[in-house]
């Protein structure tokens, strides 16, 4: 049995929206944003939602930009470019999650995905390290320092397709960095990896 509803959530005075999904006997709730593009509107992020869903993870697809700025992206991009206000927006969803009757008690996971989700993904992982308990970036090419990535202590999987070589490398260089467990796989398959990362880490221990 599931639970789902439209959302709209504030973040610095932007109203983003938001589909949640509850599950019954849920073990955690997966933040789902797309890299700047509007999740809740991406057939593959949809799918990946449902198959989290037989995992017992309740999901919160985000719209990460609003329909004005997807508008005007195609014109001036700078609001999937910035790193900084995609994470604060990140950021101010998992507060808000931790603030819900429903969600509060759940720990969080973000999958981010998309070529430029890994940085905002990453950055908001590095700002609320208790917070956000693990994080799956798919098909990015985070360009952050390696001073920044060291801030990252939350465990980390990288998904790339081994055929692109440029986010290979991108995924090598964060997996170099960061400070908590990586894991860079080199697959085509997002569904299970995913799905089996966040089961282990947010699954309480001994409950398997």
């Amino acid at each position: 049995m599931r639970r789902e509803s439209v959302l709209h959530l504030e973040s610095a005075g932007i109203v983003l929206e938001a589909e949640l999904a509850v599950t019954e006997h849920a073990i955690g709730t997966i933040v789902i944003v797309d890299g700047g593009r509007r999740a809740r509107h991406d057939h593959r992020q949809r799918d990946l939602a449902a198959h989290l869903h037989e995992y017992a993870l309740s999901t919160l697809l985000v719209d990460a930009i609003t329909l004005a700025e997807s508008l005007l992206d195609p014109v001036k991009a700078w609001h999937r470019l910035d790193t900084g206000l995609l994470a604060g927006r990140i950021v101010a969803v998992v507060d808000w999650l931790a603030a819900q009757p429903e969600t509060g008690a759940l720990p969080v996971g973000v999958f981010a995905g998309g070529r430029r989700a890994g940085d905002p993904a990453l950055l908001a992982a590095a700002r609320r390290p208790s917070s956000v308990r693990a994080l799956v970036c798919r098909d990015a090419r985070p360009t952050m320092s390696a001073a920044t990535l060291a801030q990252v202590t939350t465990p980390t999987l990288l998904i790339a397709n081994p055929a692109d070589r440029a986010t290979v490398e991108a995924n090598e260089h964060v997996a170099r960095h960061v400070t908590g467990p990586c894991k860079l796989q080199l697959s085509m398959d997002d569904t299970n990896v995913a799905g089996d990362w966040f089961g282990e880490h947010l699954r309480p221990h001994g409950s398997w």
